[in-house]
């Protein structure tokens, strides 16, 4: 690809994705002192900025005659993308290099959004070309450009990034804000726990019942589809105070998970509660017994051992249960 095609294509990436006519103009002999000076964008964390190892490759390359796209820098000097190039010029010692300068500011009496525009033309510049960003770099920028209107999908193929993981990052970003907005707490919460609060379709509850249903994720370690699932039966009611009831509702079931949570510092639930969903499902038979008969000659030895084994274990959870039950009352 010639110089004019490469210039052709930057402007209408620029273009598209500044929503503004950009034009560059070819300077072939800028000085590397002048470049020194040009401020990168914050599109890499700045241990990645310009990695030594693709830097001494660039070098190498272009030592033995290999052709490299000009830098695009802005009329006020950041550099938008070349930062690895500018590296690799600066230590084969050459004194100028060509660069592509846009008629567009990006620091001078330029808005937060027009910035927002030009760093993610930055990321998707690096995800073409160049080092890869990093899964959280890449992240960082999508996220932004998608609070701007820009869709998922577009962002996916510009970004190289799943459109899956662009939406949990937005979600994550939309359970942030809001939980700092209400006040509340994300104490020791998980990326999928953030993820499952923040999907629309639960961000679309009112505060009050949205911030009980936190405060629950926190309390008992919901996971995320047991926040899925709850969420679900609280959009199912008519009224705040019917979400609300689920919740606390809820609440009274995984008391014992919140005590130990509580002690430990862990959300595991406690064996009963595992008990019991198999138990339910167990259940699910009830009347249906015949449905659960072996027929397999091969299998029939262990699965009646299986049952039986089974029995046993319960008859003693029930002792031991009824035990407690009277030792507590005792108290």
């Amino acid at each position: 690809m010639n110089l004019d095609d490469i210039k052709k294509e930057i402007e209408q990436q620029l273009s598209g994705l500044t929503e503004t006519k950009v034009t560059l103009t070819l300077e072939p002999e800028y000085t590397l002192e002048k470049l020194e000076k040009c401020e990168p964008m914050q599109v890499r964390d700045a241990a990645h900025l310009a990695p030594k190892a693709v830097v001494a490759q660039y070098a190498v390359q272009m030592q033995n005659g290999a052709s490299f796209p000009p830098p695009v820098i802005t009329k006020d000097g950041y550099v938008l993308d070349g930062n690895t190039r500018i590296a690799a010029r600066k230590r084969i010692k050459d004194r100028t290099c060509a660069v592509f300068i846009a008629n567009i500011n990006f620091d001078k009496n330029q808005t937060r959004d027009m910035q927002n525009r030009l760093e993610y033309f930055g990321a998707v510049a690096n995800q073409t070309g160049g080092q890869r960003l990093t899964t959280a770099e890449a992240l960082r920028q999508a996220q932004t450009i998608y609070e701007m209107g820009v869709a998922p999908k577009k962002i996916a193929e510009q970004m190289a990034v799943p459109k899956s993981t662009i939406q949990s990052a937005v979600a994550r970003s939309k359970t942030e804000k809001r939980v700092s907005k209400l006040g509340a707490s994300l104490k020791d919460t998980s990326p999928s726990q953030l993820t499952a609060l923040g999907r629309d379709n639960v961000l679309s509850m009112n505060d009050e019942p949205w911030r009980q249903l936190v405060e629950l994720t926190v309390d008992a370690g919901l996971s995320s589809s047991e926040i899925s699932k709850l969420a679900k039966s609280m959009r199912e009611t008519s009224s705040d105070d019917e979400k609300i009831k689920a919740v606390t509702d809820m609440r009274e079931v995984r008391r014992p998970q919140i005590a130990q949570r509580r002690m430990t510092g862990t959300g595991t639930p406690p064996a009963s509660i595992t008990m019991l969903k198999h138990m339910n499902a167990i259940m699910g038979y009830s009347g249906k017994e015949r449905e659960m008969i072996e027929a397999n000659p091969q299998e029939r030895v262990n699965y009646v051992k299986m049952v039986s084994g089974v029995i046993t274990v319960l008859q003693n959870v029930l002792s031991e249960q009824t035990a407690f039950e009277m030792s507590d009352a005792a108290e």
